[in-house]
């Protein structure tokens, strides 16, 4: 009988502790809006960034040579995340890129363009740490590492006929966004992404050349957690 209230009376005590820490998993709520994410928050979030640039560099003179870039740039996915410690989530992103390119060139009244479409997937490994700001919104410092693959298209002389070659490597990622939990469940957010791209480019007889990319770009999106 003794052995039974000392088991009964342990998985009592132990069902007590349990329970508020359990209660406190999630996002905890406050006097003045969220204040914390728990450690066993999933959160699973969809975001896209998107970059347009544009650059004329006019000539001067009769035979003068005009140049214009532009370029439209676009990141977007999925990543599931996973609060490790209170406000300290790691997680996977998983995205589809595409980047289109152009540069025209005049000189003394003849114009020739050169153009190119980059697009694939890039995947990375982040992990955020969460910033109270009050009032339920959070800034949300992170940085991630992975890797991207696609193919970069380009017209030729011929019409209907493009080159494709091949693109891979290494990338690298810098969130410096906001998130705002609307409710425990929903949240917004957005700020400002860097993503760097250190790859080879590989055409159809095997050259290869190596490039890097920086690109910035204002970031937004919405989550759920859970």
């Amino acid at each position: 009988m003794r052995k039974a209230v000392v088991a009964m009376s342990v998985f009592i005590l132990c069902a007590a502790i349990a329970a508020p820490a359990e209660a406190r998993r999630g996002v905890y709520s406050g006097t003045s809006g969220y204040e914390a994410l728990g450690k066993g928050l999933v959160d699973i979030s969809f975001d896209n960034t998107l970059l347009f640039r544009y650059l004329s560099l006019p000539g001067e003179g009769d035979n003068a040579v005009s140049t214009t870039f532009q370029r439209i740039s676009f990141l977007g996915g999925i990543t599931p995340k996973f609060f490790v410690i209170t406000n300290l989530s790691v997680g996977l992103s998983i995205n589809y890129f595409y980047e289109a390119n152009k540069t025209t060139v005049e000189q003394g009244g003849t114009e020739s363009t050169t153009e190119s479409d980059d697009s694939g997937f890039m995947g990375f490994a982040m992990a955020n740490y969460h910033i109270r700001l009050g009032n339920s919104l959070f800034f949300k410092p992170g940085a991630g590492a992975g890797y991207f693959m696609g193919k970069r298209t380009m017209p030729t002389s011929t019409e209907g006929l493009k080159l494709e070659n091949d693109l891979s490597g290494l990338a690298g990622r810098v969130d410096l966004g906001f998130v705002y939990y609307a409710s425990a469940n929903f949240n917004l957010r957005a700020g400002l992404d860097v993503i760097i791209k250190m790859g080879t480019e590989t055409d159809k007889d095997d050259n290869e050349q190596d490039f890097t990319a920086i690109d910035a770009g204002v970031s937004a999106g919405l989550g759920y957690s859970f």
